[in-house]
């Protein structure tokens, strides 16, 4: 399922169609009016005192390997409770982390190049393949655990705590000079968008619709086979998508 998420996120753009790219304009053009206002808001959050104590240093471990705790405690949950969608959450978020997280966010920030508040080099210093704060990384992996937890779940209570979280874990980025605010942004657009892509499609997968059940049987196909040579044997497989 991990495979198909992977493909699936990675060519999604190439079927869009004019809501989805009306979409995609709307956000870069929000984030390119935001930038000339980066490094006065930057200056302004490292000034300011609002840290949200406590609940803002818990909330801003979603953004790290903290994430994968709260992950494992909806997997189980799901296993005491015989609650399947709470074992889903843990393992789209898995999927959406990877994505997100490792395939996406770090090989756009490291071409962008853009240095971070604490460079004091101002909001538009770029060096490609040295600079890493553009689109954050944290703020991607926190949005992408709480998108799929919000998109899970229909009460609104739930998805208003998800993405509340997600604000409070990424403000102290910012507060620390980690981050400019546009990266934040970026960062919260792509991990939102990859968590509710992954779960979507999952819910696709395993309710067993014709279309994903094709692309789960013809579109990807692993074969592992035992290979013996002489002075050892391992494994050998091909992997056709």
């Amino acid at each position: 399922m991990v495979l198909l998420d992977v493909r699936h996120v990675m060519l999604e753009p190439f079927h869009w169609e004019g809501r989805q790219w009306l979409l995609f304009g709307g956000y870069t053009a929000a984030i390119a009016a935001a930038s000339p206002a980066d490094h006065t808001l930057s200056d302004r959050a490292r000034a300011s005192d609002y840290s949200l104590g406590t609940f803002g240093d818990t909330m801003e471990g979603l953004g790290d390997a903290r994430s994968f705790v709260l992950l494992a405690g909806f997997y189980g949950a799901g296993l005491i409770g015989h609650d399947s969608k709470a074992k889903e959450v843990c393992l789209d978020g898995l999927a959406s982390s990877l994505i997100a997280s490792v395939l996406i966010t770090p090989v756009i920030s490291t071409v962008v190049g853009r240095e971070r508040p604490t460079a004091e080099e101002g909001a538009y210093s770029f060096r490609p393949f040295n600079g890493r704060s553009f689109p954050s990384g944290h703020a991607t992996q926190v949005f992408a655990v709480v998108s799929v937890i919000a998109t899970h779940y229909d009460q609104l209570w739930v998805k208003a705590l998800a993405y509340t979280a997600g604000l409070a874990g990424t403000w102290p980025r910012i507060r620390r000079g980690k981050h400019f605010p546009t990266d934040v942004l970026a960062g919260a657009i792509i991990g939102t968008a990859v968590g509710r892509s992954v779960v979507h499609y999952n819910d696709k997968l395993r309710s067993g619709q014709e279309e994903a059940t094709r692309h789960r049987d013809e579109g990807v196909r692993l074969t592992i086979f035992p290979v013996v040579q002489d002075g050892g044997a391992g494994l050998a497989g091909t992997l056709r998508f």
